[in-house]
Parts: C-alpha cells; sequence; structure tokens
C-alpha cells in the first residue's frame, strides 16, 4: 500500500509512471554561447562556480561553453556543476564535421542544451 499522493488517492488511481507525482529538480544554466576563453575559464571556474554552495538535492546547476572549450571546463569545475554541451549533431555518422553527442559523451559530457 502506498502513502497518499493527494488527497483522496488511491494506489489504483494514482498508478505507476504517473508524471504529476515525480519530484522535480529545478536547473540552473548558463550559456556561454561563444563568450569564453581559456583564461575566462580558468579564472571563473576558479574564483566563482567552484565557490558556489547550493543543495544538489533541490537543484542543479549546469553551464554550456562553446564545444571546443567544454573539455577545459570540465577539467577545472568542481563536480557538483554539470557541463552541457551546445547543439550536438544527433546522428553519429561517418564523413560529418559536426560535434555529435557520442563524441560529448566519450569526454564525459551529459547534457545538451538544444535549440537555442
Amino acid at each position: 500500500m502506498i502513502d497518499s499522493y493527494l488527497p483522496g488517492d488511491t494506489e489504483d488511481e494514482v498508478g505507476e509512471g504517473n508524471w504529476a507525482y515525480v519530484q522535480r529538480v529545478p536547473i540552473v544554466a548558463g550559456n556561454w554561447r561563444s563568450n569564453s576563453d581559456l583564461e575566462f575559464i580558468n579564472t571563473f571556474t576558479k574564483e566563482v562556480l567552484n565557490k558556489v554552495d547550493y543543495n544538489s538535492e533541490t537543484m542543479q546547476i549546469c553551464v554550456a561553453p562553446a564545444d571546443i572549450l567544454a573539455i577545459d571546463v570540465l577539467r577545472n569545475i568542481n563536480n557538483n556543476i554539470s557541463v552541457m554541451s551546445q547543439n550536438p549533431f544527433k546522428y553519429d555518422e561517418e564523413g560529418q564535421t559536426y560535434t555529435t553527442a557520442d563524441m560529448l559523451k566519450n569526454i564525459g559530457i551529459t547534457w545538451a542544451l538544444t535549440g537555442f
């Protein structure tokens, strides 16, 4: 037997997989677009981002540098902040010059900002 989610709810009414009862965690993300370089990454990650104090159970913080700089951000940032890519190419086709999701995943990027 489950506890009621809303007054009057029963286990049969709620059902498995009801999205109304999923606990959501807000995401605070900064899209750096092309507004960064190695000096900015070294300074901003160490002097600002790595000093951020927050409860990771109640929110998620992400930054989205230009893909070419993502690996440098990953090397400098604390584990409590996620690094995301900007508009990765969805197909992993040979001969393309795009940065694909598989390439990004290979270096540790597990978030993506798309359609902005």
